[in-house]
């Protein structure tokens, strides 16, 4: 599933995103996994540079269901090439027309500030 976050085809790039945060939905028993493999870096870099809405919208959705546990937050926050600070604020700048894409957004920062709810 990860790789197909870099699929040609647009729709096969959002269907992964939503997948992978399917994944973990339940439980952070997969955020491991997801971690290790860089799930979440992949997800941002997607939201960033995807013009397709639904690619974007889904990986920022799946961003804030990583974010709800505490493993996979604190990877994110790690995450090398731009702070989530700084994501959620590019993203929102350059999306200020896509009422699902900043409804999202405020999802994450409210995962990311909220407790942690792993199992």
């Amino acid at each position: 599933l990860i790789s197909c976050l870099g699929d040609a085809n647009s729709k096969t790039r959002a269907n992964a995103a939503g997948a992978l945060g399917n994944l973990v939905r339940n439980g952070p028993f997969l955020c491991n996994e997801l971690i290790k493999n860089h799930a979440h870096v992949k997800l941002m870099k997607l939201a960033l540079s995807t013009n397709h809405a639904a690619s974007k919208q889904n990986s920022i959705f799946s961003l804030g269901t990583l974010a709800a546990f505490q493993h996979s937050r604190s990877a994110i926050g790690k995450s090398s090439h731009i702070s989530l600070e700084d994501f959620i604020s590019y993203v929102a700048k350059s999306n200020s027309n896509d009422e699902v894409a900043l409804k999202y957004l405020n999802r994450l920062k409210n995962k990311w500030f909220a407790p942690p709810v792993d199992l």
